[in-house]
């Protein structure tokens, strides 16, 4: 009797983990983007890039960019004497190690990570602060040619690694700059105005910002 129960349990183990991998096939394909997001996006959404990490988004950058010492990537577009405009992004998550994830445009609309066990199975897991849509966003806007100087840091997550570092080191990188957005907020017009207390952008420019970018927008 128990050798049988013991079948039993082994068998339905078997079946219940088939089932987890016929699951995984149906519905997300290593290398192949889930049908609601951009190839482009869902590759880079793939790599989860704990600080230190950074360097393979390196295939994603155009030719022409500059990395500083510290892994903070750099490209401009247009003299700097033509645009007063920054824009920036991180490339960090926060992760204990670099996996690849499958993201998944859940039924609410959402954006949510997966990840392969060695079994073959999904555990669920984070996105991780990701801000890799912000650096989507910025790689297509330089492929359109928009001047501006774009950067995109490094060690984020982790006290801001990469811009304190930029600071420091290559302030005359920014001497021109009058303004700096960044691209690191969810939605089409949640636009941070103040911080700490401090107005760092007129709501003006928050709306015209959101409009410019939303008219854009598949509808």
């Amino acid at each position: 009797m128990a050798k049988d129960l013991a079948s039993y349990k082994s068998k339905q183990a078997e079946k219940a983990e088939k089932k987890e991998k016929v699951k995984a096939e149906n519905l997300y394909y290593p290398g192949v983007p889930d049908k609601n997001i951009d190839g482009r996006l869902f590759n880079l959404l793939s790599l989860a890039t704990p600080h230190k990490h950074e360097h393979v988004l390196k295939p994603f950058m155009p030719k022409g960019y500059q990395e500083d010492k510290l892994g903070n990537m750099i490209y401009r577009i247009g003299k700097p004497k033509d645009h007063r405009t920054m824009f920036s992004c991180h490339m960090d998550t926060v992760h204990a190690e670099a996996i690849t994830i499958l993201p998944h445009i859940n039924k609410a609309g959402y954006v949510c990570a997966w990840k392969r066990t060695e079994r073959g199975t999904l555990d669920q897991c984070v996105l991780g602060a990701d801000d890799k849509v912000g650096m989507y966003i910025m790689l297509r806007m330089m492929e359109q040619k928009i001047p501006g100087l774009y950067v995109f840091h490094v060690g984020e997550e982790c006290g801001c690694v990469g811009s304190k570092y930029l600071t420091t080191n290559s302030a005359s990188l920014v001497a021109n700059i009058d303004r700096c957005i960044a691209f690191d907020r969810k939605d089409y017009t949640n636009v941070i105005t103040k911080q700490r207390g401090t107005v760092c952008a007129s709501d003006d420019f928050a709306k015209a910002l959101s409009d410019q970018l939303n008219s854009h927008l598949k509808t």
